[in-house]
């Protein structure tokens, strides 16, 4: 019995954050696409390294060469050399995207998970500058932001949203 209030203790709060809708930000949604003139669809490319193992002596024991993805936010920062492939959303696209984004018919979900390896972003630019970016996993179904100016959570259904709006502009997703 004990094991069990544990685990209720443990799971209510996920279980109680995952039952509530979250309110969307509209005004700052549109403020910001206002300053958007581009929107890229892109893959995140795998990168490789090498970690090499070496005994107390520094005699090399061990060379382990690993392939994976990595995300692209990092330390305030955007690594754009991740990107693979880029497709400029057309006005249609973009009013895609927005409506995802507003779409308030939502529970909270998503979040950044253990697992998280990234495959795909969605990046905002003004000119050459890039205003935003949006990374996605839909494998685990994590996400993260970078320069957002709105508190985003997306939900497994808006980040289902992007998965077939990636689908549809034909580049490449990943999933179990």
């Amino acid at each position: 019995m004990k094991q069990l209030h544990i685990l209720l203790f443990i799971m209510i709060p996920f279980w109680n954050q995952a039952q509530h809708t979250i309110p969307i930000d509209s005004a700052a949604i549109e403020q910001f696409f206002q300053k958007v003139d581009r929107v890229e669809l892109v893959e995140i490319r795998k990168t490789v390294s090498m970690r090499i193992i070496s005994d107390r002596k520094g005699k090399i024991t061990d060379t382990i060469i690993t392939s994976d993805f990595i995300s692209m936010i990092a330390n305030d920062r955007i690594d754009l050399d991740l990107v693979q492939k880029r497709l400029v959303a057309d006005s249609v696209l973009e009013k895609q995207i927005v409506g995802v984004l507003l779409n308030n018919e939502i529970e909270l979900g998503g979040g950044r998970s253990m697992c998280y390896q990234p495959r795909n972003a969605i990046l905002f630019y003004r000119g050459q500058k890039l205003l935003g970016c949006i990374e996605l996993c839909f494998e685990c179904v994590g996400s993260e932001t970078f320069r957002i100016p709105w508190e985003l959570h997306l939900s497994h259904q808006q980040i289902d949203g992007f998965k077939k709006i990636f689908q549809a502009s034909g580049l490449r997703i990943y999933e179990r």
